[in-house]
């Protein structure tokens, strides 16, 4: 009984001890709290305190300035919390400037709202004069605010805090500039070269109408050396590529820079703008230790296997292509489109514009809402694919299969011929297909419709003669439109019963051995008798040499009209 009294007065004891630590201590923390609110109390005073001095300073300010108090309030907006009184803008001739469009300058000080802003800049833009230019429209409220105080001319210490003028940003941004555009930083360069230059002399889209205030005019500034990589003049059409070669300056960028850190950015352009170009006569070409360098020649030759149709209508499609992926990569990944980078994502890329050329033009997002798709043929995807192709080719991308070497620690082969783009290439073509939009061949002639052709060109006289032995001539031999009209007097030879056509050029065999086309006489159906059609555009032609279907006025004009 004693025992367990003895354990109550302990657990008694131990209780009352602990209650009264954590009085001590609630006592220290009461303490400490009642510390910080009397500073706390101490600084609410001392700021009162200084902002009454404030106040007393805007009342004798608005007091000596005696605005007038008929100012058209339209965007006066509350003072924002963090700017409580703000400093007011002294300038007459900008207040007064000001004035005349309904603007209080100090509302716009007061750091408004970038919606505010662009509101105040549209309506001083409508009443502009038309001609005049401009305030510029920007997303940045930094910009708006540059634009507003460059126009009203307010001083640079009566704007907000880091408010400058275009003048400084410009200075500000200059290495940002040179770090993103090398071509820039070279205009930038060569304007410093010398103090009677503008930048009205630059051809630079960046520098075009932006007088640039350069501190460093006249100033002696070194030539970049090779290591900087010079740039490709930029061409529009096959002809200033012709041009640029022409007039020697692509040779000199090749002479420049072959063997050098920048010919591998430089190779593709260049070769682009060489291939364009077959030279008349080896003669032209450079001498070197008073020898030809026929090598320059048969390098570019090597790729002329195709004809120049063909080859303008793979250099169009290349540019579309190119001009599509540089505008896609800087909007998806902000960066620039290199097509000599070949990566995993190229053939993702060759799909991607496939499929905006050549899905149908209903073709719409998860949305609901058109993506713009062209709705071309299958045909233009197939020339895409093979316009694409032999860019790469030519670029020393011969392998059939595309695949990642894992000596190399590259992607090696053509894109094209990757499964992502033959798999693509497959679908495009059967869902063509089930919309019956697939390519579908011209109804062949038959003997009826010769007929007709005959009986029509019969009533043309000497036209009509030429037309129906050409359409017949095609029609037995199968030929295209202009394998017809490139047969010359020396590919015919007559005999009594028959003709013999040998041609020098087909679609089908571009290099030669072409057998010759047997055309006999036909005595049962003479609208179909070659040897008579022959015959009768003899008569008004003439035996003269040159292009059988063609009358040339310099050395074939037979005068039809007196036969």
């Amino acid at each position: 009984m004693k025992l367990t009294e003895n354990c109550y007065w302990i657990v008694a004891i131990l209780y009352l001890a602990i209650a009264d630590d954590g009085g001590d201590e609630k006592d220290g923390d009461d303490l400490d709290d009642e510390e910080d609110g009397d500073d706390v109390d101490d600084l609410e005073e001392d700021e009162e305190e200084e902002d009454d001095e404030d106040v007393s300073d805007v009342e004798d300010i608005e007091d000596e300035d005696n605005v007038e108090q008929n100012i058209n309030h339209k965007h006066k907006l509350p003072v924002s919390d963090n700017q409580h009184h703000p400093k007011r803008i002294h300038t007459t001739k900008s207040q007064d400037k000001a004035r005349k469009y309904g603007i209080d300058l100090d509302t716009v000080r007061a750091n408004p709202s970038i919606t505010t802003l662009k509101r105040i800049v549209a309506e001083i833009n409508s009443q502009l004069p038309s001609g005049a230019s401009k305030l510029r429209k920007s997303l940045k409220k930094q910009d708006l605010l540059e634009s507003l105080f460059d126009f009203f001319s307010v001083p640079m210490n009566e704007r907000c805090e880091n408010i400058g003028t275009s003048k400084h940003r410009r200075q500000e941004y200059v290495l940002k500039f040179n770090s993103l555009d090398r071509g820039y930083a070279e205009a930038k360069k060569w304007f410093e070269r010398g103090s009677d230059k503008s930048n009205s002399d630059c051809e630079c889209e960046r520098c075009e109408g932006k007088p640039w205030p350069s501190s460093s005019i006249g100033s002696v500034i070194a030539v970049p050396s090779i290591d900087v990589c010079p740039r490709v003049p930029a061409i529009k059409n096959i002809e200033d590529a012709i041009t640029q070669v022409e007039d020697g300056t692509i040779r000199a960028l090749r002479d420049k820079c072959y063997k050098t850190n920048n010919w591998k950015c430089l190779r593709n352009k260049i070769l682009e703008r060489e291939i364009m170009v077959i030279p008349n006569d080896a003669t032209d070409s450079k001498h070197i230790n008073g020898k030809i360098d026929y090598g320059h020649y048969a390098a570019m030759e090597q790729e002329n296997d195709i004809t120049i149709g063909t080859q303008k209508v793979y250099n169009s499609t290349w540019n579309g292509y190119y001009r599509f992926q540089c505008q896609r990569y800087k909007h998806f990944y902000n960066k620039e489109f290199d097509p000599t980078i070949v990566t995993e994502m190229t053939p993702k890329d060759i799909c991607a514009y496939v499929y905006k050329q050549c899905e149908p033009r209903d073709t719409t997002d998860e949305h609901g809402n058109p993506i713009g798709c062209l709705g071309h043929s299958i045909s233009t995807a197939l020339a895409i694919q093979s316009a694409i192709t032999r860019y790469y080719n030519i670029n020393g991308r011969r392998k059939a299969i595309f695949e990642y070497d894992e000596t190399q620690q590259k992607w090696v082969g053509n894109p094209t011929q990757s499964e992502d783009v033959r798999r693509y290439i497959r679908s495009l073509r059967r869902r063509k297909a089930r919309r019956g939009e697939a390519a579908e061949s011209v109804r062949a002639l038959t003997p009826n419709d010769m007929n007709d052709l005959y009986t029509y060109c019969q009533q043309e006289g000497v036209i009509g003669a030429r037309q129906y032995c050409a359409y017949l001539f095609a029609y037995l031999c199968l030929l295209r439109g202009d394998e017809v009209l490139n047969i010359q007097w020396t590919h015919i030879e007559f005999r009594k019963r028959y003709i013999t056509l040998t041609l020098n050029f087909r679609k089908t065999a571009q290099g030669g051995g072409i057998k010759p086309f047997i055309l006999w006489r036909n005595n049962y159906n003479k609208y179909l008798c070659p040897v008579r059609a022959y015959m009768r555009w003899l008569y008004y032609r003439g035996e003269t040499d040159g292009y059988f279907f063609v009358v040339r006025n310099d050395n074939q004009d037979l005068d039809v009209a007196q036969r």
